[in-house]
């Protein structure tokens, strides 16, 4: 199982290099997911651990693609998690202590607040 889910990694690295810069870089979240699912998947091989998983995943022609394929779909599913964090940063105004104004947004909203 080892050797098949390093052998997709390999070709799945493999047809990237064959596309554009730019398609690559559009393309970052799922290469993201892609490593992440392999270099975990990878940890459990090793370990040895969650043998029911790793048997359940050997019977798939792709197993790294189906467990990427999974993945993807959750992160999309943190979405509303991602929305509710920014509304609570927004609330908060947490981020106004410790980051930087963009010069062009304080000028244009200073001379607003003085008309």
């Amino acid at each position: 199982m080892e050797k098949r889910i390093d052998r997709e990694f390999a070709e799945y690295e493999n047809a990237m290099t064959e596309h554009s810069a730019a398609y690559v870089f559009a393309k970052c979240g799922e290469i993201n997911a892609m490593c992440t699912c392999y270099n975990l998947l990878t940890i459990k091989l090793v370990q040895a651990a969650d043998m029911p998983c790793i048997e359940y995943l050997a019977r798939f022609r792709q197993p790294l693609k189906v467990v990427c394929d999974e993945w993807i779909k959750l992160d999309r599913k943190h979405e509303e998690a991602f929305d509710s964090m920014l509304q609570a940063l927004m609330e908060s105004g947490s981020a106004e202590s410790r980051s930087d104004f963009d010069p062009d947004w304080v000028v244009k909203h200073c001379s607003q607040a003085m008309h």
